[in-house]
């Protein structure tokens, strides 16, 4: 019994250790009316209280971001230069993938 209690103790501080280190992410990618992707656009994710440093497209449309503060829900928002042209509520756990984001502009 006495050797139980400190292997339970240790497991438990390895589990909430795994359990902090564990990263939410979001990833996704964002293309035209055509299915063309669409590069270099600002992704940012955003709470009232908090906004990402953004994320820019790449040549294939893709943006990721690691190390989500916090899971559950967030704002995804999409600014062609300095306009707004998406925004949508999205719920972030674990390692998260968006739906293709399809821009008519």
């Amino acid at each position: 019994m006495k050797r139980t209690v400190p292997i339970i103790i240790v497991f438990a501080i390895l589990l909430l250790t795994y359990e902090r280190a564990r990263a939410d992410s979001l990833r996704g990618f964002i293309v035209n009316e055509s299915g063309t992707p669409i590069p270099g656009l600002t992704v940012s994710i955003a709470r009232p209280d908090f906004r990402s440093q953004p994320s820019i497209t790449d040549s294939s449309g893709h943006y990721f971001f690691a190390n989500v503060p916090s899971p559950g829900n967030w704002y995804l928002e999409v600014y062609w230069g300095k306009d707004l042209v998406y925004r949508k509520d999205t719920v972030i756990k674990g390692d998260s993938t968006e739906p293709p984001i399809k821009l008519h502009r």
